[in-house]
């Protein structure tokens, strides 16, 4: 009887995903491993456009309303690596001035790990609730790093982070030409 089982992962002996290992190689597919967390990085670091086009202040000028929505979509993918480089070099400034911010940011994974990667979907009890619905454990999640984040003052330095690398990530986005915009104005020489 196999009716609701999951059989998109196998146990290794050729039948359907058990309740332990399938519960496992399911969650093994959304825990990064070192090796690819280094990928991921330098993957970022590879995709991202040379740092002299990014910061080429001679392709930067005030658009007109009618080229901020073209510049946007167009600048955001382009340099959306240089973007997440930029993200991370901050975030290690946070971690530097703010070290419990990586202790509440790995609380708050661990707690993500033990309401949906281990217990699944099974209730799951903390104090006298019970916690027996997603919506139910990500609400209390969702409160309890939000206040673990302001009791260790890391919920300042995330946002500061988000703040700033959003405003520096829409300023060059509006700011810059497109890459693809022809540039008629190297080429002039003034005499």
């Amino acid at each position: 009887m196999s009716g609701f089982a999951y059989s998109g992962v196998s146990n290794g002996e050729g039948g359907e995903g058990g309740s332990g290992t399938g519960a496992m190689a399911i969650a093994s597919r959304f825990i990064p491993t070192a090796e690819g967390l280094k990928d991921s990085v330098l993957g970022a670091f590879s995709k991202a456009q040379p740092w002299g086009e990014f910061a080429n202040t001679k392709q930067f000028n005030i658009p007109q309303a009618s080229e901020v929505p073209d510049r946007l979509k167009e600048n955001i993918p382009h340099y959306a690596f240089n973007y997440v480089i930029i993200f991370l070099v901050l975030s290690v400034f946070v971690v530097l001035t703010k070290p419990l911010s990586l202790v509440s940011v790995a609380l708050v994974i661990l707690g993500y790990y033990r309401l949906f990667v281990m217990a699944g979907e099974d209730p799951v009890k903390v104090g006298p609730l019970e916690l027996d619905t997603n919506v139910k454990k990500g609400a209390v999640l969702s409160v309890g790093g939000i206040l673990l984040f302001w009791m260790t003052g890391a919920i300042t330095g995330i946002m500061s982070l988000i703040g700033t690398v959003g405003l520096l990530g829409g300023v060059h986005a509006l700011a810059r030409k497109p890459a693809s915009e022809p540039d008629f104005e190297s080429g002039l020489t003034q005499g």
